[in-house]
């Protein structure tokens, strides 16, 4: 499920996801985020297809997660630290389907058959602007279809070395 809130100004969807509380270490039903600025510009781009992916299979999906991944193994600065790469949250499953837009902003919506052999893996920041945004545990930052890893069912090909750890299995 998504909602739309305005928050200061800015218009925000709220996608239903699963969130590993390290605290409590399990895993809670959560909101989260991403700014309509931030879908805007997937448009500027002509960049449809992502986003019909985010409404159909991102927004659709979230919850459905099967995995939930943490740390990047490659360097990334972000909000203002040089280890961005070490708490960012990839999130995999397995979906059936798939869509593309096909023809342009005047176009349409084509649904296909999930590429096979993949998984959907979508990259969350974790919220630290928690004062601003207090119900966001998280920002979507990017999603694609990547190989299956052999070993791990609904995980991206080479997990073990593509992430610092796994944090969570739905089983």
């Amino acid at each position: 499920m998504v909602d739309i809130v305005e928050i200061d100004s800015e218009h925000i969807f709220l996608v239903d996801a699963k969130f590993f509380n390290e605290d409590k270490n399990e895993v809670i039903d959560a909101k989260i985020g991403m700014l309509t600025s931030d879908l805007k510009a997937y448009a500027l781009r002509s960049e449809f297809t992502q986003i019909a992916q985010f409404y159909h299979t991102v927004c659709d999906g979230l919850i459905l997660t099967r995995h939930i991944f943490e740390g990047l193994e490659r360097p990334l600065y972000c909000d203002g630290k040089s280890n961005g790469d070490s708490v960012k949250l990839a999130y995999s499953r397995k979906p059936t389907k798939d869509c593309e837009w096909v023809g342009g902003k005047h176009g349409y919506l084509q649904k296909l058959d999930a590429p096979e052999g993949h998984v959907f893996a979508v990259i969350v920041s974790p919220n630290v602007h928690t004062e601003k945004y207090p119900d966001i545990k998280g920002w979507i930052e990017h999603w694609s279809w990547i190989k299956e890893d052999q070993g791990l069912n609904e995980a991206p090909i080479n997990w073990v070395d593509r992430y610092n750890c796994k944090l969570w299995t739905w089983k």
